[in-house]
């Protein structure tokens, strides 16, 4: 398909500015995609162990492990949830506090010895978090992530029409010997063709996952009475107006859990949550997984009266709603709850190569206009597509350096994470915007990134319980996967130092673009660096 060169000229520039406005905040979403693929399995890793659980046989009884914690006081034993039954280290255990109000509160339960403590951690949780720009205190980022998700769904369509006629030779046209100009742009296009279908797989769902309940509202609103019909769409139901009621007998945790085992014997129970226990609205929550059905976690619900079932919604079998199996399939598409970790390790690398395709788009545009390279906006990009590319992966390291250099017993241990991850991003983001975007700096910034990742399992070695090099003895091998992770991502990370600053693309690094003749270029290639 040819297009005209009004047609041309119209796709060229939805499909850049497109790219170049989104591109930097796509990039820390899909960066921080990486983690949230694997942020179940950085749990125990980033407690560092020294549970005397970290094996993690289940419990034999649960009630008895939670006696300390009834000790402590400030617990609504009436409202409280035991989750990470099916994981190895502590369990969690969430609660409402007696002064807490409507926020429940988190501790974690060694499931051996049941010594409460408060969680040392949660950088996973953060990481994930800000895949989809989620934060308590400001809530309506989550939307704005799925706005985003619909300007990548179109810088894709476009960028797919306007190379459509060329697909079969970006597949391989790769040209590392050529100016740098070139180069990039050809490395623009293979990861983009190899990477299209994750593209719009991430773009769509994305879109649902977030603005699927904006855009419902004005839909159902006026048939659902309240948010509790609403979540019944989903298998899910809701407590907060529900008022306790008389005083009745209740069944246990363990009691529940072995109802809902006999209920559901081929699912494996994650977590269990008591709404009014000890009263005769009692109801237990009881969430598990599926082996072998899509993306399968559930809800079963019971009377904690008599143990009847009030509701259930089984994945894969008829009593799933419609709303939840689609939920579910979105869901089990977008954080590839399927397949495995070879999958989610394929996904891994698809995310990284989209934040690849995203910042050497903002290169490709700034090499463009390299004529106009002394203007503030395109000086003023190149040096943000730095502090926001390269920036958002050293403030990672130093979250995960945080991890383990901070004292396991510092009070608020979890924000201080947090704290180091935005501190270390205003530093070293506010010292690179301060000076030119040239490639060495983009290499020595990748350079120690590199050396950051690959250091952390060494500092697991000097201060975790559990760690890649005792994974004979604590036996949890998602710990040895997490460190093996990150020292690969160093590997990768200097690889890339090493692409970016390379003796190839080191022609002209006195800037981030340098002037290429297209005296040489064939006429395919022209045509597309002649128009903008």
């Amino acid at each position: 398909m040819k297009l005209s060169r009004h047609a041309f000229t119209t796709f060229w520039d939805v499909h850049a500015w497109a790219g170049v406005v989104l591109a930097l905040v796509l990039h820390v979403m899909f960066f921080m995609g990486v983690f949230a693929l694997f942020h179940e399995d950085m749990g125990n890793w980033q407690e560092g162990g020294g549970h005397a659980s970290v094996a993690g046989a289940p419990p034999a009884a649960l009630e008895p492990l939670l006696a300390p914690l009834w000790a402590r006081g400030d617990v609504q034993t009436h409202q409280i949830g035991v989750y990470e039954l099916d994981k190895p280290g502590p369990l969690h255990v969430l609660y409402r506090a007696t002064a807490a109000g409507p926020q429940w509160k988190e501790v974690h339960l060694d499931r051996v010895t049941g010594e409460v403590s408060e969680p040392r951690s949660q950088l996973g949780h953060f990481l994930y978090g800000l895949h989809f720009l989620w934060h308590d205190a400001v809530p309506w980022l989550y939307y704005l992530a799925g706005f985003l998700s619909v300007g990548l769904l179109l810088a894709v369509v476009t960028g797919v029409v306007l190379h459509l006629k060329d697909f079969t030779r970006q597949l391989d046209q790769l040209r590392p010997h050529a100016k740098p100009r070139v180069f990039w742009s050809d490395l623009h296009k293979v990861l983009g063709v190899y990477s299209l279908p994750f593209q719009i797989l991430f773009a769509f769902t994305g879109v649902l996952l977030c603005l699927g309940p904006f855009m419902a509202r004005p839909f159902v609103g006026p048939v659902f009475k309240n948010m509790a019909e609403i979540e019944s769409l989903f298998g899910r139901q809701r407590f907060d107006a529900v008022k306790p009621g008389q005083s009745a007998p209740s069944l246990t945790f363990d009691e529940v859990l072995e109802r809902a085992t006999k209920l559901v014997p081929d699912g494996v129970v994650e977590g269990i949550t008591l709404y009014h226990r000890g009263f005769e609205t009692g109801v237990a929550r009881v969430v598990y997984n599926r082996p072998g059905v899509f993306g399968a976690r559930g809800n079963l619900y019971l009377s904690l009266v008599d143990g009847r079932v009030l509701s259930s919604s089984v994945p894969g079998t008829a009593s799933e709603t419609k709303t939840s199996a689609i939920a579910r399939w979105l869901y089990g598409l977008h954080f590839a709850r399927f397949g495995g970790d070879a999958l989610r390790i394929l996904y891994a690398f698809a995310a990284l190569s989209v934040c690849f395709v995203l910042l050497s788009g903002n290169w490709i545009w700034l090499a463009r206009r390299e004529r106009r390279r002394a203007s503030l906006a395109n000086q003023l990009l190149a040096r943000l597509t730095l502090v926001i590319g390269g920036g958002v992966v050293l403030a990672t390291v130093a979250a995960f350096w945080a991890n383990r250099l901070l004292p396991w017993t510092l009070p608020a241990r979890a924000d201080w994470e947090q704290r180091a991850f935005f501190a270390a991003w205003l530093a070293i983001g506010t010292v690179l915007l301060l000076r030119p975007a040239t490639r060495r700096l983009w290499s020595q910034t990748l350079y120690a990134a590199a050396l950051g990742f690959g250091a952390i399992p060494l500092l697991s070695l000097l201060r975790a319980h559990a760690h890649a090099f005792n994974v004979a003895q604590h036996g949890d091998w998602s710990v040895f996967g997490v460190d093996v992770a990150l020292l690969f991502a160093g590997l990768v990370l200097a690889l890339l130092a090493r692409v970016v600053g390379g003796a190839n693309a080191a022609r002209g690094a006195a800037s981030l673009a340098p002037q290429l003749s297209t005296a040489s270029l064939p006429p395919s290639l022209k045509e597309e660096l002649s128009h903008g």
